[in-house]
């Protein structure tokens, strides 16, 4: 198995040197670029979908969106779901800012990217 190997590079460096440098150099410089830019931009994009997330949950809708039941437009007792969101624990019920504190009703606002606001 050595044997081959050492054919293999053997026939390579000889096509290499007897060919077109500029092209081979070109070559190899492209393919180089390719993979990175498949690295980098997988990677990138990965990250910025991570991000997207995370910020989704702090800033927008918060790990729990409470929402009406899929018939109704509004939902029922609002005052009393919303003591007890109130009653958990602070690590548990923290909202993204002071402003979140809105009615529970969505008045018509059925896309559930409002959440607990008005």
């Amino acid at each position: 198995m050595l044997e081959k190997a050492k054919v293999s590079f053997f026939l390579a460096s000889r096509t290499i040197t007897r060919g077109n440098k500029g092209i081979t150099i070109f070559t190899v410089i492209v393919l180089t670029l390719i993979f990175v830019q498949l690295v980098l931009f997988s990677s990138m994009l990965a990250g910025v979908t991570l991000k997207f997330n995370e910020l989704m949950v702090d800033f927008q809708t918060g790990n729990v969106v409470v929402e009406p039941k899929e018939e109704e437009r509004y939902i029922e007792d609002a005052s009393a779901l919303q003591k007890k969101i109130e009653s958990l624990p602070p690590g548990d019920r923290d909202l993204s800012s002071p402003e979140d504190l809105g009615e529970l009703p969505l008045q018509g606002k059925r896309d559930g990217s409002h959440g607990l606001r008005d």
